[in-house]
């Protein structure tokens, strides 16, 4: 008599995107990311406390702790977009390698770089080096928008068109964001171009 037990079969959107790293699940990456930020936050309290450093809207930003701060957000979206590959069950081997990937880049570089990037001009490779962490998170964004449009496309019955059409939207309208952060932030601020651009950049600091 056969006493072997078949194992259940591992979902693949639980299986590791790169079969040589059988430790690099998006599980564990997950967690490591929430350990990362935690320590991040732990560290924000004494070097850039939002509620201390700008106590009103009116307060001027200071560069070095906004882009200081931008090492926890970026950690926080690679974050989102993990989890939404999980709770999406995005089984694409392609999207979740690339998200993998993505997540790793964006929330190292933007903490590491964020932490020396204070003066501009000064810091020009903190400041870099947290650039291609803003580019990785571009990276995650879109292939996680066309990893949930290709899993709508299945038509599998894991497929909740409502929560779907949410997470596209959601996806969408950051990536979209990103890009208006880097026009913003970096070409229009160094050249007043495009005027109109240039020209909503004065009268959000006026107000």
């Amino acid at each position: 008599m056969d006493t072997l037990k078949t194992l259940p079969e591992i979902p693949e959107e639980d299986r590791p995107p790169i079969g040589r790293l059988p430790w690099l699940t998006q599980g564990n990456l997950t967690f490591f990311v929430i350990g990362w930020l935690i320590l991040f936050a732990l560290l924000s309290i004494f070097v850039s406390n939002p509620f201390q450093s700008e106590v009103s809207a009116s307060a001027t930003p200071d560069y070095a702790r906004v882009m200081f701060l931008h090492g926890l957000l970026i950690g926080m979206v690679g974050l989102m977009g993990l989890l939404t590959c999980q709770v999406l069950h995005i089984r694409s081997r392609h999207v979740r390698i690339w998200v993998t990937g993505g997540v790793i880049v964006a929330t190292i570089l933007s903490a590491v770089g964020g932490i020396w990037d204070k003066t501009v001009p000064g810091s020009e490779v903190p400041m870099w080096t947290q650039v291609f962490g803003f580019f990785a998170l571009d990276e995650i964004l879109l292939v996680l928008l066309i990893g949930i449009i290709g899993e709508w496309r299945t038509r599998s019955s894991l497929v909740r068109p409502l929560l779907y059409l949410a997470a596209a939207l959601a996806t969408l309208s950051m990536f979209l964001a990103a890009l208006m952060g880097h026009l913003a932030g970096s070409w229009s601020s160094e050249t007043s171009r495009p005027s109109s651009v240039a020209t909503y950049n004065l009268w959000a600091s006026i107000r």
